[in-house]
């Protein structure tokens, strides 16, 4: 099984900021808190980045988990998000690297909820929605949706070089969306060809496979390239 994560880059915030800016989009998209306890990140020091470390806290709601997890470097928060007759998990990962006010954000998905996004087009329109809709929400220069990435803070560089690689080897993101004046370079994906779909959403220039939403089409990355 594989997990999948939207990444955006360390945001001015505290997670409480946050969790303020999202709880708008959560609703309209409805996604709702769950039952489940918040769970523990922990930074790696050695591999600079964080994991999970299997510690939980009972929390009854979204304020709870995150004064339960005040003195934790970070916190996944539990939610249930409905697609059709299927009921899907969804988490939210709030962790903070030098400082309580500067937050990186990522959404976790299970395979369950990947695979019917990637096959059914009304669930893909759906998730894409919620990913932009977050990025507006929180302001955030970019984010990308990718299989088992390192819980690292994305950075722009990074960014930067996926966009290059769609450009020299055609290896396709699954979802990614930046904002030109930001990453200019991601006007440059309109060049990339028929396996890449390029659209401009309002402050956003969207690349993905043309693939996501598809029924029957196997999904490995882009261009055999899993990343």
């Amino acid at each position: 099984m594989k997990d999948y994560y939207v990444r955006f880059p360390a945001l001015p915030l505290t997670r409480s900021d946050v969790m303020a800016r999202l709880a708008p989009v959560f609703q309209g998209e409805e996604v709702l808190p769950s039952d489940e306890d918040c769970e523990e990140l922990a930074l790696e020091a050695r591999l600079q980045m964080h994991v999970w470390t299997g510690r939980t806290a009972q929390c009854r709601g979204v304020a709870e988990a995150l004064a339960r997890a005040e003195d934790w470097q970070g916190v996944a928060i539990h939610f249930r998000y409905a697609v059709g007759p299927l009921h899907c998990s969804m988490s939210l990962l709030l962790w903070n690297y030098h400082r309580r006010d500067l937050t990186t954000v990522a959404l976790y998905e299970p395979t369950d909820l990947f695979d019917l996004q990637k096959e059914h087009p009304a669930a893909w329109a759906r998730a894409r929605r919620l990913f932009l809709s977050m990025g507006r929400a929180l302001e955030a220069s970019f984010c990308q949706l990718e299989c088992d990435p390192d819980l690292g803070t994305p950075t722009l560089y990074e960014v930067s070089g996926v966009l290059e690689r769609i450009l020299t080897d055609g290896a396709v993101p699954y979802f990614l969306a930046a904002r030109p004046e930001v990453l200019p370079e991601a006007l440059d994906a309109v060049r990339a060809g028929p396996t890449c779909r390029v659209l401009r959403e309002q402050d956003y220039v969207v690349i993905e496979d043309a693939r996501m939403g598809t029924p029957g089409e196997e999904q490995d990355g882009g261009a055999g390239r899993p990343w």
